[in-house]
């Protein structure tokens, strides 16, 4: 044992306190107030190293562990066990497995001394060895709380980042979707405009012939649709501002347009 590396040291000082740590959760499930179904007593026998055997309707469930045997009250895995009864069973339950615990303990304790005595480092007491492990121990505990700190810090602010990239993932989407909305708006009101101005060509086309009618009242009376259509157009075409904002692109598209407006309507 004298012969032990100084990096098994920390070994044999974190299982002895993992160790402590399953005798004091062992304890506390002893001790817990809370209902037990038949069913959480079987998976906690199961846990702590006992074999389940299930015998005929009027003989209890047992839970057997080498020679061992504990009865296990309850017809149906769902029946509640009364507290005292529940306490009892557990502590049965929970005998063979602390018991093995304290000789791990006492092995690591033992494993630790042998080491130290090895490094020249005596004890005038028990009492004085098992401050020198306590201490020990803490600054083994401080350190993996600090570890335990660091690694928490790191994923909080691992969490913090990817939270912050979906919410900057959305808000992208949304402006990539409000721009793919604004431009089918623009691209509706630009071909409105478009048809409204080819009308509007079409409609001083008419004007140029009405004028050249020789019949007054023939003239007159065209001249009144034309004044109300004209009337339409004043009250629907944007305004100098709003064609403005035309792309290039529709302007090219409207004057095709005219130019083959203007094709179409040549004498031959």
């Amino acid at each position: 044992m004298d012969c032990l590396r100084e990096d098994e040291l920390g070994y044999l000082l974190k299982r002895r306190e993992e160790v402590i740590e399953e005798q004091r959760e062992i304890q506390t499930t002893i001790q817990s107030s809370r209902n037990w179904r038949k069913r959480d007593i079987l998976s906690q026998a199961r846990k702590w190293g006992w074999e389940i055997v299930r015998r005929r309707a009027r003989h209890p469930t047992q839970a057997v562990r080498g020679h061992l045997r504990v009865s296990i009250p309850g017809h149906g895995d769902g029946d509640f066990l009364g507290v005292g009864i529940a306490h009892r069973v557990l502590k049965e339950l929970a005998e063979p497995k602390l018991t093995e615990l304290q000789l791990q303990r006492q092995e690591c304790s033992d494993q630790i001394v042998n080491f130290l005595v090895g490094r020249g480092i005596e004890f005038s007491s028990l009492r004085e060895l098992g401050l020198l492990i306590e201490q020990i121990e803490f600054l083994e505990e401080q350190n993996l709380k600090l570890k335990r700190r660091i690694e928490e810090s790191e994923e909080v602010a691992l969490d913090l980042l990817v939270e912050k990239e979906h919410e900057n993932q959305k808000l992208a989407n949304r402006i990539r979707e409000l721009a793919e909305e604004q431009l089918q708006v623009q691209e509706i009101v630009s071909r409105a405009i478009l048809a409204l101005k080819e009308l509007k060509h079409i409609f001083d086309q008419l004007q140029n012939a009405v004028n050249y009618i020789p019949i007054p009242e023939i003239r007159s009376s065209l001249q009144s649709y034309l004044n109300r259509i004209m009337a339409i157009f004043k009250a629907n075409l944007p305004s100098t501002g709003s064609r403005k904002l035309l792309q290039k692109n529709e302007q090219d598209i409207y004057q095709a347009n005219l130019e083959d407006n203007h094709g179409s309507h040549r004498e031959p």
